[in-house]
């Protein structure tokens, strides 16, 4: 019963039960459904959410009608272990959104501008939410041990790092130091590290960069694939300036391969 109980109060709350917030505070549920045209990573995020949601739901009912044999029966102190980190998850879940204020949606709009949070929990955590996502999950999985429960909650956790990658992969160059770049443009973080590195073991002036938070669609226009790019949108521009500059594209990337 415990783990039917803990994804039946993530749901209540921190779905319904926000979304509800939302809409008395400023007539808007918050909630963002991918349109029609919308791409595969787009509407990733928000499927996958769904369905593993309502997959676990259903087999954790199915548990307790005795079709979902499982792993080993909990004993009462992992029940309460698994309890009270569940419990915990949804807290922050719930502390999260709060504070997040207005600024707090289910998907993304692309035309859409939100202030960017700083404060409270979002000074120590850049992604709190999914940080209440995972002790949610943990929880579950504590109290009704299941194969196929922990291989669900394992992909959503990985799609989601994965997202949250992507999203803050790139920086803005402040100081281009004695590197080749250009103060102003934006590069791929893992680049500017490592020629930090480079610039710092030689003795020269580092790079001073800020990070950038992106939605998943201009991500996917500043990417070094240019094949990646032209997938999304202004398809003819990304495709004008590979083929001037006679851009080769070595597929190096997660979408590309």
């Amino acid at each position: 019963m415990i783990p039917l109980i803990l994804i039946s109060s993530f749901l209540l709350l921190a779905v319904l039960g926000r979304s509800f917030v939302q809409y008395k505070r400023n007539g808007d549920f918050g909630i963002r459904a991918a349109s029609i045209n919308a791409s595969l990573i787009e509407i990733l995020p928000g499927a996958i959410f769904v369905v593993t949601f309502c997959f676990a739901f259903g087999l954790v009912l199915f548990g307790y009608l005795g079709r979902a044999p499982l792993l080993f029966v909990p004993s009462i102190p992992f029940q309460l272990l698994g309890s009270l980190i569940g419990a915990c998850g949804i807290a922050v879940t719930l502390l999260s959104q709060i504070q997040m204020g207005d600024s707090w949606r289910i998907g993304v709009d692309q035309q859409e501008t939100t202030a960017l949070i700083t404060h409270g929990i979002y000074a120590k955590s850049r992604n709190p939410i999914y940080f209440g996502i995972l002790l949610f999950w943990i929880g579950v999985c504590i109290t009704f041990p299941h194969m196929l429960l922990w291989a669900c909650a394992f992909v959503c956790w990985i799609c989601i790092e994965v997202i949250v990658r992507q999203m803050t992969s790139k920086v803005r160059i402040l100081d281009a130091g004695d590197s080749e770049w250009l103060s102003g443009e934006t590069k791929d973080v893992v680049k500017v590290k490592k020629e930090n590195e480079r610039l710092a073991a030689a003795g020269k002036k580092v790079v001073l960069f800020e990070q950038l938070l992106l939605g998943l669609t201009r991500i996917s226009l500043w990417t070094d694939s240019w094949l990646s790019a032209a997938s999304f949108q202004e398809t003819i521009r990304v495709l004008v300036n590979a083929s001037s500059e006679k851009r080769p594209d070595t597929l190096e990337g997660l979408k590309e391969n």
